[in-house]
């Protein structure tokens, strides 16, 4: 498929003001036209939990549970729920608007996507789909929760019925961004007490509900894989989908500069983090 060579950079793992920061930073310098389209891999350490940007952080989220956890806790710039990034593979994708690839609308993005994701979780042995899109229906009566995969979407990836990737995305006037997270490993009992809940029994309820509603790669695979060996699948997956070799190039000396600014000045602050107002950004 003809278009823009795309760039692909796995930057390891970071704590979660450095991850948000460098996903800004490679928006940034793509609008500006000081880099390509681009793929990041990622993961977290510490393990974080991350707040859609519309969500109540005191409200949804158990702050002591994540301080004796030792979890991290940051505001994405995207919407949707929470997720806590532990054992997963963390994608992003960024690119200007009128990129060959993409359709110019949200859905049309989340199913080019989902089909790399797909292509790259058979690699592994996983038998992945797609959830169709589904004009006007209703979604049935659900336990109420924060997190980000109690619910599928239309166009998300699903194994055996249950969600296996939660992505997020925001779009701009010149372009878009969309991260997800591809889950390795799963640990209900971390998710669910890192949330908050008015009883107790609304806890063992909310795990039961999403036990029936989330899987991991490790669940379908029969021996278990790690980060690299995910990675290695899901480029693969990208690479195919999006129809070119995608180059591998460290991050810009701007990039640099910019990641080092929005950590600082934006995704490490209290004003940030509660939504109490909103650093300047893209």
């Amino acid at each position: 498929m003809s278009g823009p060579k795309w760039r692909f950079i796995d930057t390891g793992h970071r704590d979660g003001y450095t991850n948000m920061a460098v996903d800004e930073a490679l928006l940034a310098a793509c609008l500006k036209g000081l880099a390509p389209p681009t793929v990041r891999f990622y993961g977290w350490r510490p393990a974080t939990v991350s707040l859609g940007y519309f969500q109540k952080l005191e409200k949804e989220i158990d702050v002591e549970a994540c301080e004796r956890l030792g979890l991290g806790i940051v505001r994405r710039p995207t919407g949707g729920k929470m997720v806590l990034h532990d054992d997963e593979l963390t994608y992003s994708v960024i690119a200007r608007q009128g990129q060959q690839i993409f359709p110019g609308d949200i859905l049309g993005t989340y199913m080019v996507i989902s089909q790399a994701l797909v292509v790259g979780l058979k690699k592994l042995g996983v038998e992945a789909r797609m959830i169709p899109h589904r004009k006007g229906e209703k979604r049935r009566e659900e336990p109420r929760s924060a997190a980000c995969f109690s619910v599928p979407s239309s166009h998300e990836v699903v194994v055996g019925g249950k969600k296996l990737v939660g992505s997020a995305q925001k779009r701009y006037l010149d372009g878009v961004i969309q991260h997800g997270s591809i889950l390795i490993g799963l640990d209900l009992d971390k998710l669910v007490s890192v949330q908050k809940f008015k009883r107790p029994e609304h806890r063992r309820r909310m795990r039961d509900f999403l036990a029936g509603r989330m899987t991991c790669i490790n669940e379908w695979v029969p021996d278990k894989v790690d980060f690299a060996q995910v990675a290695e699948a899901m480029r693969a997956g990208f690479q195919e989908r999006f129809g070119d070799a995608m180059e591998t190039s460290p991050l810009s000396p701007f990039e640099e500069e910019l990641v080092e600014k929005f950590r600082e000045t934006k995704y490490s602050t209290e004003a940030w983090n509660l939504r109490r107002e909103s650093p300047v950004g893209v």
